[in-house]
């Protein structure tokens, strides 16, 4: 089955009110391929804490601040690693148990 089904992946991240501490929260949707049928949806967030933070963050106009790419690109592949063991034990006994959320492609994502 892991060669019918293909994975959409969406990361939404952001800084928290903690210092130090990025929430990202993946959301995976699950389609086969043949019948464009959506067969799964799970959505995680994930907190990670960075010593000294503050330091390589970027202050935005509203007071946010703006989350360096180069980190993104270090957040991202642990969130989905974590989230690919998630969905590998959700799956269990299911059609979708041999389907595995490929690695992450850095080249393909879009920074926004």
């Amino acid at each position: 089955p892991a060669s019918i089904v293909h994975f959409d992946v969406k990361f939404e991240t952001a800084q928290t009110t903690i210092p130090g501490e990025i929430r990202s929260v993946v959301t995976v949707c699950t389609h086969v391929e043949k019948y464009l049928l959506e067969v799964g949806k799970l959505k995680a967030a994930f907190t990670l804490g960075f010593s000294h933070l503050e330091n390589i963050t970027d202050p935005l106009k509203d007071g946010d601040e703006k989350i360096p790419e180069e980190l993104l690109l270090s957040v991202y592949p642990l969130a989905l690693s974590t989230m690919r063991g998630i969905l590998y034990s959700q799956w269990r006994g299911t059609f979708l148990h041999n389907a595995i959320l490929p690695e992450l492609d850095k080249s393909t994502l879009i920074m926004i």
